[in-house]
């Protein structure tokens, strides 16, 4: 599941924040894409390990959790459609008021994640760093 946004002003800011980096890096799929056919429209492109490093990593702040959620650039763009090189990205928009957004494995997979049902909350911590055995 990818990382959706609902709210347009989110989604749109978050779009321009990557656009802006267009003047730095060629972003594939982004900078001097085809309107309508970019990363943000659900399409995928032809990219090197560089070209995905050059994508920022996303903070995402929530209320009462501290430090933000970071997902590193390596895991929102995916290699995608089961085509080597060819990636894709997990963060989207959805135009669904009831939903303010949802936090797919894409982010959850960093962390350790307790749900606590009875308390109607939901908390984050590190991974361990404890050696396999």
């Amino acid at each position: 599941t990818w990382i959706i946004f609902s709210d347009k002003k989110i989604w749109t800011k978050f779009q321009d924040s990557i656009t802006s980096l267009c003047s730095k890096y060629h972003l594939p799929g982004v900078c001097n894409a085809t309107t309508g056919k970019t990363l943000f429209d659900g399409y995928c492109y032809n990219m090197t390990q560089q070209d995905v490093g050059n994508f920022p990593d996303i903070s995402v702040a929530l209320k009462g959790i501290a430090p933000a959620l970071t997902v590193q650039a390596a895991d929102y763009i995916y290699q995608g459609a089961g085509i080597p090189g060819v990636y894709c990205m997990g963060v989207g928009f959805i135009n669904d008021s009831e939903i303010p957004f949802i936090i797919g494995d894409i982010l959850l997979q960093k962390y350790h994640v307790v749900f606590d049902k009875k308390k109607k909350q939901i908390g984050f911590g590190p991974l361990s760093t404890c050696p396999q055995q």
